[in-house]
């Protein structure tokens, strides 16, 4: 792990260490926590972006948060001030999406989520209903449990029922909290934890970030390898691992979920299964200035 920081001063950066990020072709970003809070940009996040795009370099956003469609992340984003393309654009939602139409073609789906997020599984074919009351006449196949900021006990009621039932049970991502300039909100890995505490079961599936194949179905979209992209966010269970597991090289940033005092040390590391980023800055601002430093 090299720190482009260290502790309360800036680190003389080395030559080394710039040439390995701006070496690299594709950066694969998080969005909550890592360029935007709610909906107000990082500082520096625009301008990490207009540098890649200076140097004409791949990116895109990859974000687990379920709870928007890829066509409202785009327009947020639009009017945030980035300028991106939606092929800039992956979420878990596009993920699960894949998921239903390889391994569930044409089979009836319960999701739990919001109407946003259901409305882009219907575009793109998916047989499915939330689970209302009034839906609950029909048979399902499938369930999916997606980031529901409209959760109601309705809603969960009935998911919990048809998870009993014994249906193949899906989470969109693992993301125990989403970061939000109130703090950490419940997200889907809380919401695991409860319907898990009420039926007994866990999910069969948990898609987005740190599962290889988002990392893969962004290599092939982009025709990188390995060893020129780099992942940049601010988990280190989603994020870094998927990163750290896989061989491609990350840098956490401090803007969102994982404070300093979280950082696993190589020489004392936290936890049974500590992951290790390759790289650690404040924010993309601080990673814009030692790369604009070193290229200077």
């Amino acid at each position: 792990m090299e720190l482009l920081w260290e502790r309360n001063e800036m680190e003389v950066a080395s030559f080394a260490v710039a040439k390995r990020l701006t070496e690299k072709n594709l950066f694969i970003l998080d969005m909550d926590g890592t360029i935007y809070l709610d909906r107000t940009p990082i500082p520096g996040a625009i301008d990490f972006v207009c540098w890649l795009k200076a140097r004409q370099k791949d990116f895109v956003f990859l974000t687990n948060n379920s709870s928007k469609s890829s066509e409202t992340y785009y327009k947020n984003l639009a009017c945030m001030g980035f300028e991106i393309d939606r092929e800039n654009l992956c979420t878990s939602n596009h993920a699960t999406i894949l998921f239903l139409k390889d391994r569930f073609p044409n089979q009836r789906v319960l999701f739990m989520g919001t109407s946003d997020a259901a409305e882009e599984y219907k575009k793109q074919g998916i047989d499915l209903a939330l689970p209302f009351d009034r839906c609950m006449d029909s048979a399902y196949d499938v369930a999916v449990l997606g980031y529901d900021t409209g959760l109601s006990y309705e809603k969960l009621k009935n998911f919990c029922h048809w998870v009993r039932k014994g249906l193949f049970y899906i989470s969109t991502h693992p993301d125990i909290n989403c970061p939000s300039l109130e703090g950490p909100l419940p997200d889907n890995g809380a919401m695991i934890a409860l319907i898990r505490a009420s039926t007994g079961r866990s999910p069969d599936m948990v898609l987005g970030k740190p599962q290889t194949e988002m990392l893969n179905l962004l290599l092939k979209r982009f025709g990188r390898e390995k060893a020129e992209t780099l992942i940049i966010g601010d988990r280190l269970y989603t994020d870094i691992r998927m990163g750290a597991e896989n061989g491609v090289d990350t840098l956490l940033v401090l803007s969102g979920e994982t404070k300093e005092e979280s950082i696993p040390n190589e020489r004392d590391p936290k936890g049974v299964d500590p992951i290790f980023p390759t790289f650690v800055s404040r924010s993309l601002s601080e990673t814009l200035a030692f790369v604009l430093k070193m290229e200077a």
